[in-house]
């Protein structure tokens, strides 16, 4: 599978997963749940074998998640805060 919205790799028995969206903030997307839904059944294939921890962070200068997109979770009102 093509990842579009995250970035994964194994070295050392370590997992890493980068959320891939800056100019988003790394919010979830369907893609990136799609990424991320992919990434976690490897994981579970290769867990105790291949991988022995997972480090999950963000791409750009905000790094991890901020929200979801609010028309895709159906949110009304949403409030960002610094």
């Amino acid at each position: 599978m093509q990842l579009q919205h995250a970035l994964y790799s194994i070295e050392d028995g370590l997992a890493k997963i980068t959320l891939n969206r800056p100019e988003a903030r790394n919010a979830l997307s369907e893609e990136m749940r799609a990424d991320l839904d992919f990434i976690i059944q490897d994981l579970k294939a290769k867990a105790g074998e291949e991988v022995k921890a997972v480090l999950i962070t963000g791409a750009g200068p905000i790094g991890m998640v901020c929200a979801a997109i609010c028309k895709q979770v159906g949110a009304r009102h949403v409030v960002v805060t610094d």
